[in-house]
């Protein structure tokens, strides 16, 4: 009986061998969907209500002798790249790529990385990794697509709490 499969890898030539040392049948990260994702639309001013809320959470978590708050200056460049950028208000879709972000917050593309992790890790931001699927030379292939983000409303947001109502006018102030 032949098996379709070898179970042995297949010899690389010898000018090749350092192009494949580190390819993969499918180069995506792991937990990459291929199924489309929904974006919510957010209004323009919900979302400059959320930018100004950050700002406010990076001001009010602010320790005396730090360079910025809980949330960062860095972050706070790259979530108004994120707001006021890219976003489209209308159909909720926000996916724009590292180097895209990196351009218009004016940092590197490593820092954007950094800048994105800490807004997950606040609950401020969330995504979903894409990759799609095709077929090339009668092969199936995986190709990774920019993530899919999207701004959460500040009920979730880690630490952060919401300002105090302003108190209400004495009764003899209004009229």
């Amino acid at each position: 009986m032949r098996l379709l499969f070898p179970t042995q890898p297949l010899p690389i030539p010898a000018t090749d061998a350092a192009a494949h040392a580190t390819s993969t049948p499918w180069p995506v990260w792991a937990g990459s969907v291929a199924s489309p994702v929904r974006f919510a639309p957010l209004a323009k001013k919900a979302a400059v209500r959320l930018w100004h809320r950050a700002r406010d959470f990076d001001r009010g978590t602010h320790q005396p002798g730090h360079h910025g708050g809980a949330v960062g200056p860095t972050a706070l460049q790259v979530l108004h790249a994120l707001i006021f950028d890219f976003l489209n208000h209308r159909t909720g879709r926000l996916d724009p790529s590292y180097a895209a972000i990196a351009r218009k917050a004016g940092v590197c593309v490593r820092t954007v990385a950094t800048a994105l992790a800490r807004l997950r890790e606040l609950g401020i931001l969330n995504w979903v990794r894409r990759c799609a699927e095709s077929w090339r030379d009668g092969r199936f292939v995986l190709e990774q697509e920019t993530n899919a983000y999207a701004v959460l409303p500040e009920g979730q947001w880690r630490g952060y709490r919401p300002p105090a109502e302003p108190p209400a006018p004495a009764p003899g102030t209004c009229g």
